[in-house]
């Protein structure tokens, strides 16, 4: 059963990363993964629950996780992630998005969302990936999934991809590369 939730919550994480909404939709995101301690093995060294969709590898400061949806010590960001791009939305922040595209029907600018490959570019959705059930993903730590890394620091979320795309969210300000 954990291979058959690990496929829905993928699936869900997918589509809504998909697309717009129509403003009148909420969409909230249930965390399903194995919670996996802060402190990870010896450095360099790999560990995986068996069952489960969550691995943990030590390099550099901190693990390394793979987690579908997490959110940041604070609980002011949330992300979903999979191996095609990750979304990431922010509850409160003191900086204002670009405006919005004329092709957006939805909210602009509540989240940031990177594909496997190319830039990262705001959302525009009539949902939201904000769940204080989601998995805090500690400072010092990273999630990854296929070609992306996030990684949570107390200045916000980073995250980038091996083609050089990426961004930075956090309440003060927003990067896009």
């Amino acid at each position: 059963m954990p291979g058959i939730r690990a496929v829905a919550l993928t699936v869900v994480g997918a589509a809504l990363l998909a697309g717009c909404g129509d403003g009148d939709t909420t969409t909230v995101v249930n965390q399903t993964t194995t919670t996996v301690a802060t402190e990870g093995p010896p450095q360099g060294s790999t560990s995986t629950t068996s069952g489960s969709s969550t691995t943990t590898t030590t390099e550099g400061d901190g693990p390394v996780l793979n987690l579908e949806a997490f959110q940041s010590p604070s609980g002011n960001i949330a992300c979903v992630m999979t191996q095609r791009s990750v979304r990431c939305d922010i509850a409160e922040r003191n900086w204002n998005p670009p405006p919005a595209p004329a092709a957006c029907q939805g909210d602009y600018g509540q989240g940031i969302q990177l594909p496997a490959s190319g830039p990262a570019d705001f959302v525009c959705a009539g949902d939201t990936v904000l769940n204080p059930q989601a998995e805090t993903l500690p400072y010092g730590s990273s999630s990854q999934s296929g070609s992306i890394t996030c990684e949570s620091e107390e200045a916000g979320i980073e995250c980038e991809n091996e083609s050089g795309g990426g961004f930075t969210l956090s309440r003060e300000q927003y990067d896009l590369n």
